[in-house]
């Protein structure tokens, strides 16, 4: 018995020693770098591709926000035509007041400054012009050509539509709207980011501890099976058991092979995630525990309606659709538009003289269009509208009653996940001691075989439990940050730098 015990305990050690060469890398250096979970979040949300995309939209949407808050100031251009030239027949007024069609040709440069400026309140448009144009008249009678400069040192423009769609104070209301749900989205994905991130870790990590668990089995029942064959050897125990060990070794085997693949594809996996390249060996720590924390939850739907896009977006849609069926009802209405042009001009054959003794130049229009009839083809469309925000706002408030639920169950789900990680924590140390109490057992011959592997086997689903359980209570939290958008062990709004 003696002589089986420490062989046992020199088949354990070359276990332990050949579980170490498994977890060497030939290609890793002593230099490379120890992944702790946060320390894979930090890759994940600095430096993988997806935090540059949730980034580059980020940036994308800020800078919408500041070309549509520039596009209510005014807008300054100049205007140029060098040179124009035009040849046509044109009816010509006699002294005598007859008309003559006459073919005259013509040649033009000119030159302006305009300034324009919506009025967001009424929908209209303000401009400022000022121009100057030299004109060349061929003449046919002395074959040459005239020329005279011509001056508009000031026109004052304007531009009303009546009783029509206003675009500008719509946006006013919908473009702050839409840039606070990127902001929010923003810091979301990132926390979405993070999520991904520590299921991919935990991915790794529970291949890691089943190869290490599998490759100890093997370790384990290779002992087993040769001592198993010893005591077949001098009549202890029967055929059956010998043949029972050496299946359970070559299971073991089996899932260690599995185990190999499966940790390889998932460390792939999280490479891909961090954008670290595949060439490169990494190892991760095992992940640390949250401290187990309380959480208000009306404090945490408080901060998920103040924090979450959500809310936020669904009361933007909400104000789309009442856009829509303003946009509708204003159209299929009378039409009208008011224009309005008031400056100075001047012709002269000297530029000396262009800006001397200017006259007024007026411009003033009002157009109208009444429908007449259209087959009832605007009213169904006001009809149609009108549907559709109604259902748009059925919707939105079954998605607010549904959005509430999911706040109430994910804070919920967190406080499960605390009370069931002390439970699967203590179940892997009371299934650690069993196996450990039924593996010394079976070394003095007081339990068979078949009780040891029952003893692994639980031990294995104990160990895999509590990583389950502690991947559930970490995916969890970063849930409950992602809707609330707060750091409720740091007690401060989560912020990211885009």
């Amino acid at each position: 018995m003696c002589y089986a015990m420490n062989k046992f305990r020199s088949l354990s050690i070359c276990a332990l020693l050949i579980l170490t060469i498994w977890n060497l890398n030939p290609n890793r250096s002593f230099a490379q770098e120890v992944l702790t979970l946060q320390r894979a979040i930090e890759l994940g949300q600095n430096e993988s591709p997806r935090a540059e995309e949730i980034r580059s939209q980020r940036r994308g949407s800020a800078y919408d926000y500041t070309a549509f808050k520039a596009s209510l100031y005014p807008r300054m251009a100049i205007t140029a035509d060098a040179p124009g030239y035009f040849q046509s027949i044109n009816p010509i007024t006699q002294p005598d007041g007859s008309l003559q069609f006459i073919e005259q040709e013509q040649a033009e440069v000119s030159g302006g400054l305009e300034i324009r400026q919506p009025i967001t309140w009424t929908g209209g448009t303000l401009n400022l012009s000022t121009g100057l144009n030299r004109v060349y008249v061929y003449d046919d009678a002395s074959e040459s050509w005239n020329n005279f400069w011509q001056s508009t040192p000031l026109v004052v423009g304007f531009n009303q539509p009546l009783f029509q769609y206003n675009p500008y104070a719509w946006s006013l209301k919908l473009e702050p709207l839409r840039n606070e749900v990127s902001a929010k989205r923003f810091v979301e994905d990132m926390e979405r980011l993070a999520l991904t991130v520590t299921q991919r870790f935990f991915d790794v990590y529970i291949a890691k501890m089943n190869r290490e668990n599998a490759a100890f089995n093997v370790g384990v029942n290779d002992s087993i099976y040769t001592i198993s064959k010893g005591r077949f050897q001098v009549g202890k125990i029967a055929e059956n058991d010998l043949l029972q060990t050496e299946l359970a070794l070559l299971n073991a085997q089996t899932s260690l092979q599995n185990a190999e693949l499966d940790y390889q594809k998932a460390m792939r996996n999280l490479k891909l995630q961090l954008g670290i390249p595949e060439s490169e060996p990494i190892q991760i720590d095992d992940p640390e525990q949250l401290p187990f924390i309380n959480i208000d939850l009306e404090m945490a739907f408080r901060l998920a309606q103040e924090n979450s896009s959500f809310l936020i977006e669904t009361r933007l849609q909400e104000m789309q659709a009442e856009r829509n069926l303003d946009q509708v009802e204003a159209n299929t209405g009378v039409q009208a538009n008011l224009t309005a042009n008031y400056g100075l001009n001047r012709t002269a054959d000297d530029f000396g003289n262009l800006y001397s003794d200017l006259s007024n130049r007026t411009f003033f229009t009002v157009g109208l269009e009444f429908p007449i009839f259209d087959w009832g083809a605007q009213r169904a469309e006001v009809q149609a509208a009108q549907e559709r925000s109604k259902e748009a706002n059925l919707r939105f408030t079954e998605d607010r009653k549904q959005y509430q639920i999911d706040v109430e169950y994910q804070v919920r789900e967190f406080a499960l996940q605390q009370n069931q990680l002390k439970i699967a924590a203590k179940s892997d140390t009371v299934a650690q001691r069993r196996y450990d109490l039924a593996r010394k057992r079976y070394l003095i011959g007081k339990v068979d075989i078949t009780n040891l592997q029952i003893a692994q086997q639980e031990k294995d689903r104990a160990r895999l439990g509590f990583i389950q359980s502690l991947r559930n209570y970490w995916t969890a939290w970063y849930e409950l940050r992602r809707i609330t958008l707060f750091d409720f062990l740091d007690d401060r709004p989560i912020t990211y730098m885009y």
